[in-house]
């Protein structure tokens, strides 16, 4: 015990500064295409499609609690997020030659975070933009406002989508809508599970069972446009009947999206036309060359439980929890689930959220009290397991609270500099006092002398009792 002591304050000095955020990926759920671009190209080629498949793809992932279309965007209320820049005109995130007016000044003048996911009944689709320049009450007409436009392949058949009969009575296996940030809910071509379109802007309601609906607001930034569209207009069969099968978990779709920036307003023109994807080789608006320049991958994939730091997907955030998490650590996995800071990195950093800010303790706090307290270091010391000499045995309730899988020094060292020894359970916006290195010092001594003497004590114990 008394190495422990002195290493306890020797290091004392020692702070354990976080490693700073990597470059983000893409998307927080990144989407493998890999396996699933060759069977949609044969599909896409028996379609005479000659164009291929992005090598980009989009995941919304199942929630358990279902998003809001309000135009604002809550914490954790989407599974997904990808944020897509328009200013280097790459893929994906393109803009027409002919349709482009970004000034040169980036990502502040447009660009996007696209947040998704699904639940039993809807896809939800954030488009949380940000701009520079809003027109948002140009006219009733959508198209004269900065606006999104989407469009669906969810049979993945290319033979659906006639730009002569938009408005017309048509099928639910690909089409688009439209709609603007204006924040009337306007909808421009509304799907109802009568297979009506409407040609004319419908100022909807609060959306009703089956109905595609948009919300849309301005933000700080820019604004934010959400979508809720029924799984029930996803047709997901090429039989061009009635009939419809809607898209389930599981199921892949192909899609694009237009940002129109109307940066002139009172304008209808139409300035700026920021694109998902353009085929490099057949560069049209998804609006004039329909479901050929349709190619991203969206799959409605398995989810979440909705709960940040809930990787087990129990409906709890607790001491498993944390032991999954650094065990994935250990291992460098790549399992977006464990990245609870969302910078596309799976890191010690998201094991100081899940323990600092998302069960809102302390390092110490083995028995999940919300406090680090002496009990703590009685329950990790007759556990035993203190410098045992086996490898990657000790769980958080044992002591190993910096994940690396062993209870030693180094988790002391931890959870002292950390500040919350004995002061109770933590407070969501009070700051951590910072530690004496002398207190510090008396305490891991009193602390160890105290469990020392207790083991003496049984050992005591045990022989009166042989």
């Amino acid at each position: 015990m008394w190495k422990l002591t002195v290493a306890l304050c020797t290091m004392i000095s020692v702070w354990l500064a976080l490693p700073q955020p990597l470059t983000a990926q893409t998307c927080r759920v990144p989407l493998d295409v890999t396996g699933m671009r060759d069977s949609l190209n044969e599909i896409l080629a028996a379609g005479e499609v000659t164009n291929e498949v992005a090598d980009f793809g989009v995941a919304a992932p199942k929630m358990l609690e279902s998003p809001v279309a309000d135009g604002v965007i809550s914490p954790d209320e989407y599974a997904n997020s990808c944020f897509i820049s328009f200013a280097d005109h790459l893929n994906p995130g393109n803009v027409l030659p002919d349709l482009d007016t970004i000034d040169g000044t980036g990502d502040a003048d447009l660009s996007l975070n696209l947040h998704m996911a699904h639940t039993n009944e809807y896809l939800f689709l954030a488009f949380e933009v940000t701009d520079q320049v809003l027109d948002l009450d140009s006219g009733v007409n959508p198209f004269t406002n900065d606006s999104v436009q989407l469009y669906f392949n969810p049979d993945l058949v290319p033979d659906d989508f006639n730009r002569e009969t938009v408005g017309a009575l048509n099928n639910f296996e690909g089409w688009y809508l439209l709609a603007d940030a204006a924040g009337d809910g306007n909808v421009r071509f509304n799907n109802r599970l009568s297979g009506a379109l409407s040609l004319n802007s419908v100022a909807d309601p609060p959306p009703v069972a089956g109905e595609a609906y948009s919300a849309g607001l301005p933000s700080e930034t820019g604004w934010v446009l959400e979508w809720q569209i029924p799984l029930a207009s996803l047709d997901t069969v090429s039989d061009e009947a009635a009939t419809i099968t809607p898209a389930e978990t599981g199921d892949v779709m192909l899609f694009n999206f237009v940002i129109v920036d109307n940066d002139i307003v009172g304008s209808s023109a139409q300035d700026t036309q920021a694109t998902l994807w353009i085929d490099p080789n057949d560069p049209r608006t998804p609006f004039n060359g329909g479901e050929h320049v349709w190619l991203v991958p969206l799959q409605l994939t398995e989810g979440i439980s909705g709960i940040l730091g809930d990787v087990n997907n129990d409906g709890l955030v607790d001491t498993a929890d944390i032991d999954e998490l650094a065990a994935a650590i250990r291992a460098q996995t790549q399992d977006v689930i464990y990245d609870l800071d969302g910078n596309g990195e799976i890191t010690i950093d998201d094991h100081a959220m899940l323990i600092n800010d998302i069960l809102n303790t302390y390092y110490g706090d083995s028995n999940l009290d919300l406090e680090f307290s002496s009990r703590d270091l009685v329950t990790v010391f007759t556990v035993g397991e203190y410098e045992d000499e086996i490898a990657e045995n000790s769980t958080w309730a044992d002591g190993d609270w910096n994940g690396d899988g062993e209870f030693s020094s180094s988790d002391f060292v931890l959870a002292f500099t950390s500040g919350g020894y004995e002061q109770g359970p933590r407070l969501a916006v009070a700051s951590v006092p910072e530690p004496a290195g002398t207190t510090l010092c008396l305490l891991g001594i009193l602390g160890l002398s105290c469990v020392r003497r207790s083991a003496v004590l049984r050992s005591m114990h045990r022989s009166d009792l042989a």
